[in-house]
């Protein structure tokens, strides 16, 4: 296991508060130990109107049921290369498909496999410092770079991480953050935050973990850069008699999750358990701002948990069977008494932070709220994206995500970004 474990406690819980700037309502700044905390109140991002709003449809779109080249399947991240166009890391097929600044399709780079330039599980793409193609694989841990031109695989670098910090190093494949500009991957670990304990066919148990970041130059992982308690599940045995037991999981919407991102220049981390996101500049001199709401937990309700259930398996008394086993094995998994904080985040360039609203109350809306952040952490308001845009990259002026239609076709679409007069949209 990890060596480091103390660090988790230290990172997330501890400050040494030395200066206070008020900055006014409900929105404060300290500086602590050289660590700006922008705290704010849920009401004070409510109280200010952003004059971002998206453009209600897309500018660019891409995708096709028709054209086998150009169609989309298990979409796991879309980055725009400047200059050049817009990479899609198109899991289902390996591959990552280049399109114009149009959305026209151009020619795809790797596949399925295990050789260089190929993956087995095709997680993010991004941009080198020269304007090359840079992708993921997180199943054989290996980042590759390609000249977009020619599709010629120019490098393929497999990452490692030293015996001293895990047991078992050869075997940790780091889950993607991204690169910064400078070429370096950024990418975390779990590691069990408590023993490993296999289900008995007795009920529920629960898995948590700790992530921990780390910086890869040259193929080789740093030590730990951050840590905090991340992800949480929690997983069924039932048991089948004659020593076997069906081990099932559930996606449960209330368990916290860990999120992070970065914009090239700073990344940003955080639990979903608290709004407590922070940021490291890409100078590695340790964490320099920490962005915080104040409101208290909000609890989680039997109608939450309720309408929840009947979004995924419809009301008491529909389906049967197997949609009958599957909705009692939901209404029996445990939830925590508080919902998240937040959902997850993303970073515009220039160290901006959008962080999207968790939602149990109206889970048919059209749009979910995005609180946005300016580079010192102060709340600039809400921007309402549509909650069937899963979005992977905003840009200065546009938002880049997929979308899915009734039939299950991806479809990655650009939203421009644009100034209001006045009010919100």
């Amino acid at each position: 296991m990890i060596l480091r474990c103390a660090l988790v406690v230290l990172i997330l819980f501890t400050t040494a508060c030395t200066e206070r700037d008020t900055v006014g309502g409900g929105f404060s700044v300290v500086d602590s130990a050289g660590i700006e905390i922008a705290t704010h109140w849920h009401n004070e991002v409510s109280a200010r109107s952003t004059s971002i709003g998206l453009s209600p449809t897309p500018s660019v779109e891409i995708g096709s049921l028709g054209d086998d080249a150009a169609a989309l399947h298990r979409v796991t991240d879309v980055a725009r290369i400047p200059g050049r166009g817009i990479a899609v890391a198109n899991s289902g097929t390996g591959e990552v498909k280049l399109f114009d600044s149009s959305g026209r399709f151009s020619h795809s780079l790797g596949g399925l496999g295990g050789g260089p330039g190929e993956f087995g599980r095709l997680t993010k793409v991004g941009v080198s410092p020269d304007g090359n193609v840079l992708a993921y694989d997180s199943q054989t841990g290996r980042t590759t770079e390609f000249d977009w031109d020619s599709g010629r695989a120019i490098e393929t670098t497999s990452l490692a991480v030293a015996e001293g910090i895990y047991e078992l190093a050869g075997l940790r494949r780091a889950q993607a953050i991204g690169w910064f500009n400078d070429g370096r991957f950024w990418g975390y670990i779990n590691v069990l935050a408590g023993p490993l304990l296999p289900p008995t066919g007795d009920g529920w148990i629960k898995h948590e973990w700790v992530s921990n970041l780390h910086v890869f130059e040259d193929g080789m992982a740093s030590d730990v850069v951050a840590a905090t308690l991340g992800t949480q599940r929690w997983v069924m045995g039932s048991n089948l008699g004659g020593g076997s037991v069906r081990v099932e999981g559930v996606r449960n919407p209330f368990l916290p999750t860990f999120e992070a991102d970065t914009d090239g220049e700073f990344v940003a981390y955080g639990s979903t358990r608290r709004f407590d996101i922070r940021l490291i500049e890409r100078r590695l001199d340790g964490i320099v701002r920490i962005v915080r709401r104040a409101d208290k937990a909000r609890l989680v309700s039997a109608a939450h948990r309720e309408a929840w259930i009947n979004a995924t398996w419809g009301q008491d008394g529909d389906g049967a069977g197997r949609s009958a086993r599957r909705r009692s094995l939901y209404e029996s998994i445990p939830v925590p008494d508080t919902m998240p904080a937040f959902e997850t985040l993303l970073l515009q360039p220039g160290g901006q932070l959008w962080v999207k609203e968790a939602s149990f109350d109206n889970p048919t809306s059209p749009s979910r709220q995005w609180s946005v952040f300016d580079g010192k952490g102060i709340p600039l308001g809400f921007v309402d994206i549509p909650t069937d845009l899963r979005v992977f990259e905003i840009g200065h002026d546009y938002v880049l995500g997929v979308w899915t239609d009734d039939l299950g076709v991806e479809y990655v679409r650009i939203h421009d970004l644009v100034v209001r007069a006045s009010g919100r949209p």
